[in-house]
């Protein structure tokens, strides 16, 4: 028996650091597309607060249209314990791979799956799933997996054992696992093909057992459904449509199901955007699929009674795990593909358990005293090139650069991957290729307002560097043209106002952050702007309400406190500066990363020290400020702030009301 729980144990290791090994490169990449958003810049990952408002107000979360907490609740786990690095979340995923895959085995063994063990080290180094191991807000793929097999170990439990314990287990993981992503509403469905497998069919205690299990599913999946819809709408002005019929829809998921079926037996080209399909109903290969998914279903059943259930159970389970993303409901992914490996995580255990117990049988048969050399070196030789592949495909996932570099050398028409590389290669510096991606991203969708909105961001980058206003204007005209395409993108308009004032055009440039802020609330960096450019055209006391506005919105920002403490230390009209509040600001704004060592920190801290009456403190921040200026060059900074020390050590403010 201890030797029995070792072998457990021991090969529960062994799957974790297989798992471990071949996403070491994913382990060392950063965040990745939308990880910027949901992950890197999400705020409410770094409150107390935040957690609450994850379940009680999810529109709250940024970029996200589905209600799955959970999987926000175990990345605010993740920001509480490693901080701001992206280490953190992707070993946890890889951790979270290895632990799928370990449970993975635990039920293929309970329930007599030949090779049980081979199939889940088959399933930790595959890489079809790289993409939702590498990819930190995929973690919604694999924690609704861990709940979807521990869900299912306890019905089966349940199955063998009839005890009401095991399925309030099972009800409870399977909850679990549809706040982490609604995709687990095959669970019911699957629990009744467990049934017939095992059973060859459902009694009265099942039926009602899975039918409280659908109730659920139907419940969850409704009110997610509405919860998408009203995002959509908010955002984007409607909820997204196919605009498929009925029988385009069946071609599509049968073409979808053989593509995925395809990448588990042979994982080639492997990429984030596959090129989208035309569907037509003239369109042969679609009904070729449609034949070939219909004829492998009758096969099976029509040879159960020679080869068992199993096979017919397994490909049965992989078409209704991956029924939520085959086209009968519509999402927005699929603007840019029909297909994607992430949807397959769950999924692909079914066909991986098939062919590595099929391979297992075979094994079995050969007898013989080289049976074991022979299985052994097999087994060890598809293991090898399946973690082979993986380590070089989670590579990919060092950075977004690698990322999309790679999908559009495989695909040349993916618009949504061109305007990414662009975006990143133009913030590296590497402005000309980002804007030829750019471009490019338009000629392939012309309609595409980020496009537009993102190449009026690197042009005015141009133009502000090189100071060549016939390329702001450019920007300004993508930008206008962006807001033609899609009226309530609220960038657009801050971008706008950003080359407006640099074209000095400070009252139209004003109306657009206006317009920023009206659109989104949040937008604490159009409200900064518009302070700053209010203190600029000498409208002070708005500028003090944009810029505690901002700072209400980001209380811990530097730039902002900085600003809003000069006009309260150093404008003329008494009635606006309040020292004490200065001072709290300013000290803040010092505390900031790099906070001590910028000069023009410290000048407006000496300003709300002197404001404050505190004017030993001023004089010597004033001289600190001083000889940093100096130290870096900026004497004509140096010299304003020498002159103001002077005032200080005479016992006098600095009131003059314009910034240094």
């Amino acid at each position: 028996m201890m030797d029995s729980k070792r072998r457990r144990v021991g090969g529960a290791l062994v799957l974790i650091l297989m798992a471990l090994a071949a996403y070491q490169p994913a382990l060392l990449g950063g965040y990745l597309w939308d990880d910027e958003f949901s992950v890197e810049g999400n705020d409410l990952l770094r409150s107390v607060q935040g957690l609450w408002r994850i379940w009680a107000e999810p529109s709250a979360i940024p970029h996200e249209e589905h209600y799955w907490p959970l999987t926000y609740t175990s990345l605010w786990v993740d920001t509480r314990i490693w901080g701001p690095r992206p280490f953190g979340p992707h070993l946890s995923n890889v951790l979270l791979h290895g632990a799928n895959c370990v449970l993975l085995w635990g039920l293929l063994a309970r329930l007599a799956v030949p090779g049980a063990w081979l199939a889940s080290a088959a399933f930790a180094l595959h890489p079809v799933h790289v993409e939702s191991v590498a990819w930190i807000i995929e973690r919604k793929d694999l924690l609704c997996a861990f709940f979807y097999l521990l869900a299912a170990a306890a019905y089966l439990r349940f199955l063998e054992e009839r005890g009401r314990r095991a399925f309030l287990w099972s009800v409870g993981f399977f909850l679990c696992a549809l706040l982490s992503k609604s995709t687990a509403v095959s669970f019911p469905l699957a629990m009744l093909l467990l049934v017939w497998w095992k059973k060859g069919k459902a009694d009265l205690r099942n039926a009602l057992a899975i039918g409280s299990l659908v109730v659920l599913a139907v419940g969850i999946s409704v009110a997610d459904m509405a919860f998408t819809a009203r995002i959509q709408t908010a955002t984007q002005g409607g909820k997204y449509e196919l605009g498929f019929s009925f029988p385009e829809r069946v071609l599509l998921a049968a073409r979808a199901l053989c593509f995925y079926a395809s990448k588990v037996l042979w994982p080639a080209n492997l990429m984030t955007i596959y090129p989208r399909w035309n569907i037509a109903a003239g369109e042969w290969s679609l009904h070729l699929s449609l034949l070939a998914v219909a004829g492998t279903i009758c096969a099976l059943w029509l040879l159960r009674g020679r080869i068992g259930r199993g096979p017919l159970v397994a490909v049965l389970f992989f078409c209704i795990a991956l029924a939520p993303a085959l086209g009968f409901v519509d999402f927005v992914f699929m603007r840019l593909s029909f297909v994607a490996d992430r949807f397959q995580y769950l999924a692909s255990l079914g066909p991986i358990a098939l062919f590595t117990g099929a391979g297992a049988r075979f094994a079995d048969r050969l007898g013989g005293p080289r049976r074991g050399a022979l299985s052994l070196g097999a087994t060890g030789a598809v293991l090898g090139v399946l973690g082979a592949l993986s380590w070089r495909q989670s590579a990919l996932y060092e950075s977004q650069i690698t990322l999309f570099r790679h999908n559009v050398a495989g695909n040349p028409e993916a618009w949504f991957a061109h305007h990414n590389l662009g975006v990143k290669l133009a913030e590296r510096g590497e402005t000309a290729e980002g804007i030829r991606h750019l471009e490019r991203a338009l000629e392939l969708k012309p309609d595409y307002a980020m496009a537009r909105h993102s190449l009026g961001q690197a042009l005015n980058n141009l133009g502000a560097e090189s100071k060549r206003a016939g390329r702001l204007e450019e920007a300004a005209d993508l930008f206008r043209r962006a807001l033609d395409c899609r009226p309530s993108l609220a960038e657009a308009h801050y971008n706008l106002g950003v080359v407006l004032t640099q074209l000095g055009r400070p009252d139209e440039a004003l109306s657009h952050y206006d317009k920023a802020v009206g659109l989104r609330p949040d937008f604490a960096e159009a409200q900064k702007e518009a302070g700053v450019l209010c203190e600029v055209m000498g409208r002070m006391e708005e500028a003090i309400e944009r810029l505690s506005a901002a700072l209400k919105l980001r209380p811990d920002w530097p730039e902002a406190a900085v600003e809003l403490a000069w006009i309260l230390s150093t404008e003329p009209d008494r009635t606006l500066r309040n020292g004490p509040r200065a001072v709290e600001l300013a000290e803040m704004a010092c505390r900031s990363k790099g906070g001590k060592d910028n000069a023009a920190y410290l000048d407006t801290l000496a300003a709300a020290y002197a404001e404050a009456g505190r004017f030993q403190k001023a004089e010597q921040t004033a001289r600190e400020a001083g000889a940093l200026a100096r130290t870096a060059g900026q004497l004509e900074l140096a010299a304003e702030i020498e002159a103001r020390q002077r005032l200080y050590a005479a016992g006098s403010p600095y009131h003059q009301g314009a910034a240094p």
